[in-house]
């Protein structure tokens, strides 16, 4: 029924990525975000309540989702596995202490912590702020259970260097047709920010959600590839000059090098090197 699954990590290129993948003639991704395998309260209502939302893909399409919270929850690779034995999963790694900078200032923007919170602060009250960025053991899960061949392994950071190689690499993998150029390669999808007001970012996702769940998302992605949700963000946007501490930042590097060492050996890629870990 799935084709492929895109299991994060978070606030790592996936909405981009996404946004790319949702144009292809020969894919379809309904919604992003289902988080169906990790969290409980989805996962109750069934694999029909899942597959339902395929539905309106067209015989013949590849179908695939991606929710970033796949990666980090340590029970959903074997929930895919039962289900979709044969997926391909999709996972980009990104900088794990720029990802979790980017992760507290999501958690800002969603009205989940108070913007006066600190991001040591953050991180104290949520271990998953810094787990999340352990990638390790997250990715062999899935290398063990799929198979190498079956899982992706991209680095975000390429994506900024070619992001038509960055996205053909994708489509390579899937077997589709990698002549085809997105119109939103150049664009950048769900960025960093501090709102002005969270109920406005609220009611545009709620919005977006609903209408996408009741069979409207073409609407949906019309009105995104247009110019007014970007416009109502900018104005939403207020001056947020906070950056990451250098103490906190020393800190992190630490922290993570030892698991990107291993991480590595197992994708045969320098990510220390590259992150300047």
């Amino acid at each position: 029924m799935v084709d492929f699954i895109g299991v994060g990590a978070q606030k790592a290129g996936t909405s981009w990525m996404y946004a790319c993948l949702y144009e292809h003639p020969e894919i379809c991704v309904p919604i992003k975000e289902i988080h169906y395998f990790s969290r409980e309260r989805n996962f109750k209502k069934g694999i029909g309540w899942y597959e339902d939302i395929f539905n309106g893909c067209k015989e013949g399409l590849l179908k695939g989702e991606f929710s970033t919270t796949y990666l980090y929850d340590k029970k959903t690779p074997e929930k895919i596995k039962k289900e979709f034995p044969y997926a391909k999963i999709i996972i980009s790694l990104r900088n794990p202490v720029e990802r979790a900078y980017s992760h507290y200032r999501n958690e800002i923007k969603g009205g989940h912590i108070p913007e006066d919170q600190t991001f040591r602060g953050a991180m104290e009250s949520d271990e998953s702020i810094v787990g999340q960025g352990m990638y390790y053991d997250q990715v062999k899960k899935y290398i063990d259970l799929f198979g190498k061949e079956n899982v992706l392994v991209l680095i975000l950071d390429d994506s900024k260097k070619d992001p038509r190689g960055f996205i053909k690499n994708i489509l390579e993998f899937l077997n589709v047709d990698t002549s085809f150029t997105p119109s939103m390669l150049e664009r950048e999808v769900n960025i960093a920010r501090t709102p002005c007001f969270v109920w406005i970012e609220r009611i545009m996702m709620h919005t977006a959600e609903f209408l996408r769940r009741i069979g409207l998302g073409k609407i949906v992605w019309l009105i995104k590839k247009g110019s007014i949700p970007d416009r109502v963000r900018n104005m939403n946007t207020k001056q947020d000059a906070r950056e990451m501490k250098d103490k906190i930042k020393e800190e992190l590097k630490k922290e993570f090098k030892e698991d990107a060492q291993k991480l590595s050996e197992l994708i045969g890629r320098n990510v220390v090197f590259l992150w300047d870990l």
